[in-house]
């Protein structure tokens, strides 16, 4: 039997306030994973930013690494 199928037949014996209660928490769990990916895409969208100024220009070294050439 799968995971899926397993659920089914769980969810087939539960109450009708026991199903408004699993709602609530799946509702809460997917509100959680969302954020979680919120998160990651900003800190992405922060890490991709730090070598930029206000204005848009990236910084030589910034601009240097993405080249993979070295400075030093």
């Amino acid at each position: 039997m799968s995971t899926k199928e397993q659920i089914y037949q769980y969810i087939e014996s539960m109450s009708d306030e026991q199903l408004k209660g699993l709602l609530t928490m799946l509702t809460g769990y997917a509100s959680v994973v969302s954020e979680q990916q919120d998160d990651a895409y900003c800190a992405k969208l922060y890490e991709e930013a730090k070598g930029e100024t206000e204005d848009g220009a990236v910084s030589v070294e910034s601009f240097a690494d993405e080249l993979g050439i070295s400075l030093a």
